[in-house]
C-alpha cells in the first residue's frame, strides 16, 4: 500500500496494487479467529482506498498523481465515499464545493 497507494502514485502502481488485493481476497483463512477478522478488515479499507485513489485523476493535496499532476477543481472538488453493500465496498464520488482555500 505504501508503495503504490501512498502519497506518490500513478494507474500502473494502482492498478497493480488492486490486483495484489484481489489475489490476497482470494485466500481462505485457515480459521476464524481475531487475526482472520483484522485482516479482513484490513483487506476491506486497503480495497476501498486502492479504488478511491483509482478514480481521482488528479493530484490533491499530499496525493501526488504522476500521470495526472495538476489538481482539477471543476471536475473532483469532492469527496470519495464508500458504503458496504451485501459484503462488496461501493466506492462513489460525491461531488462539493472546494474548501481547502486551493486554486480553483
Amino acid at each position: 500500500m505504501t508503495s503504490r497507494v501512498g502519497v506518490l502514485r500513478n494507474a500502473a502502481g494502482l492498478e497493480e496494487a488492486s490486483s495484489m488485493l484481489d489475489k490476497i481476497g482470494s485466500r481462505s483463512a485457515e480459521g476464524v479467529d481475531l487475526a482472520a477478522w483484522e485482516t479482513t478488515n484490513l483487506l476491506t479499507v486497503a480495497e476501498a482506498l486502492t479504488e478511491a485513489a483509482r478514480g481521482r485523476e488528479e493530484t490533491r493535496g499530499s496525493h501526488w498523481r504522476d500521470d495526472f499532476p495538476e489538481r482539477d477543481d471543476v471536475t473532483w472538488a469532492g469527496h470519495f465515499d464508500t458504503v458496504m453493500s451485501d459484503g462488496v465496498a461501493e466506492v462513489s464520488f460525491v461531488a462539493a464545493p472546494a474548501t481547502d482555500g486551493g486554486p480553483g
